[in-house]
C-alpha cells in the first residue's frame, strides 16, 4: 500500500530533480517520499511520474508516494 502526497506537492520537473525532490520531502513529519513505480503509475489513475531514467532535460510531472511501512 502507498501513500500518495496531496496534490499541493505535486510539481513538473527533471528526473533527477523529481527523485531529490521527493527524497527531501517532509509533509507533516512524514519521510521516505519517492517516485512511484511504474505498476503503482499503472494502477493508481491519477498519479504521475514513475521511477524510469528519463533524458536529463525531460520535464515529468511528478506525484509523490511513500509505503505506508514508513509509519
Amino acid at each position: 500500500m502507498i501513500e500518495i502526497a496531496p496534490e499541493e506537492y505535486w510539481r513538473v520537473l527533471t528526473f533527477d530533480e523529481a527523485r531529490m525532490y521527493c527524497f527531501a520531502l517532509n509533509i507533516d513529519g512524514k519521510t521516505g517520499w519517492r517516485l512511484p513505480t511504474h505498476l503503482e503509475y499503472t494502477r493508481n489513475p491519477g498519479i504521475a511520474g514513475w521511477d524510469i531514467s528519463y533524458d536529463k532535460d525531460y520535464k515529468i510531472n511528478v506525484s509523490p508516494v511513500r509505503d505506508l511501512k514508513d509509519d
